[in-house]
């Protein structure tokens, strides 16, 4: 069975988000069952600056998930999408599937590390698996899945999405590393000097403070 561009793109980006959401509510039961803590404590952030970027990035997340519903249930003419070709929307299955595999690694290897949001609590570093290559695999996982988006149901929105996600990450990145530079000192500071922010080579702590 044949099927059209627009049939394709609402099914990647609605199974996206879907499995999405499905990694995410396995994470956080999983955390709570070993840890008795959902994970989440964007609330408990110290800084008011902590907590407005925290629930920033939580709007844009229920922002991809309400697109997500919409575009597979309303497809493109009410929500102003663009012509989808199917290339554009089989370029936007490949990110959205390589952003899932990123953020499930990244995810897997934090362990009871993993936090949705600044708290004080002591965590260890994780520097194994995709965190060799990147000091962020899972936001640079989600800046994936929004380009995915974009890709797969180009719009207004999901550039707007895409651009919000971007930046609020970008900041969650930056407010993360002088956590963890309290935290873990000299330690963190080594590994950021060698490892990317989001992308390998590139955002290296040391080059950036010159």
């Amino acid at each position: 069975m044949n099927v059209d561009a627009t049939t394709l793109s609402r099914i990647v980006v609605g199974a996206g988000v879907a499995l999405l959401a499905l990694e995410l509510l396995a994470k956080t039961a999983l955390h709570y069952r070993r840890t008795g803590s959902s994970g989440n404590v964007i609330a408990q952030a110290k800084r008011g600056v902590e907590r407005v970027v925290g629930f920033g990035m939580t709007a844009v997340s229920l922002g991809v998930a309400l697109w997500g519903v919409l575009y597979a249930w309303l497809g493109p003419g009410p929500l102003q999408v663009w012509v989808v070709s199917t290339p554009l929307a089989a370029a936007g299955a490949l990110s959205i599937a390589a952003s899932l595999a990123l953020i499930v690694a990244g995810h897997v290897h934090m362990g009871a590390a993993w936090r949705m949001g600044i708290d004080q609590q002591r965590t260890e570093l994780v520097t194994s698996g995709p965190f060799r290559f990147v000091r962020n695999p899972v936001y640079a996982g989600t800046v994936l899945f929004d380009l995915g988006l974009v890709l797969a149901s180009p719009s207004p929105w999901t550039i707007s999405l895409a651009f919000l996600g971007a930046m609020m990450v970008s900041l969650q990145a930056r407010l993360e590393e002088e956590h963890l530079i309290g935290l873990h000192a000299a330690e963190y500071l080594r590994w950021a000097r060698s490892v990317g922010r989001f992308l390998p080579g590139v955002g290296l702590l040391d080059r950036e403070r010159g």
